[in-house]
């Protein structure tokens, strides 16, 4: 598996994490009270821990940049190209 491939899914498990796991046992938590559910967030957190260090950070983006500029000619009028002579006798 590529490098930029593992680090995307390192990522998207950590905003698993973020947004759908924690939030989830946090609610859990506060209406259980139990023991295990405040082990749980502990190992949770472990985990997002592990998952965010084995992100490789992304190179630096280059920004490229062009400048256009558009020289005006001189006003002159222009005639249509001239007819190549035809062989009609």
């Amino acid at each position: 598996m590529s490098v930029g491939l593992e680090s995307f899914l390192f990522s998207f498990q950590v905003g698993f994490i973020d947004y759908i796991c924690h939030p989830l046992w946090e609610t859990w938590n506060e209406l259980v009270q139990h023991p295990l559910t405040c082990e749980i967030l502990d190992i949770l957190e472990i985990n997002r821990e592990y998952y965010n260090n084995l992100i490789t950070p992304s190179p630096p983006s280059t920004t490229i940049q062009f400048k256009l500029t558009l020289d005006e000619e001189e006003d002159e009028p222009t005639s249509p190209p001239p007819h190549p002579p035809t062989d009609n006798p």
